[in-house]
């Protein structure tokens, strides 16, 4: 399976019950709009293809974006402690 196979709305289901996704997702989504967001899962699913990656399913694919998104988070330099179940205190 490529990862160009997964559409952008097949993505945001997944997400729903992939905490790990949902959370890096959300993250960009709310932070810089979910037309980054999407711009980020078209460059993953172009690179992923351009390179020849195949995955065994879906889940391998929202794992792989997953770790990708995080890196990007990290050099975007933005909450690089992004962790479920961390709190975020307004008041530090």
């Amino acid at each position: 399976m490529k990862a160009s196979d997964v559409s952008f709305a097949q993505l945001q289901i997944g997400a729903r019950n992939n905490n790990e996704l949902g959370l890096a997702a959300s993250y960009i989504q709310v932070e810089y709009g979910v037309s980054e967001l999407e711009a980020c899962w078209d460059g993953f699913a172009h690179t992923s293809d351009e390179h020849g990656l195949t995955f065994k399913s879906r889940k391998e694919i929202y794992t792989e974006f997953t770790d990708a998104l995080n890196k990007y988070i990290d050099y975007l330099g933005e909450s690089a402690c992004l962790k479920m179940g961390s709190q975020v205190s307004w008041y530090s």
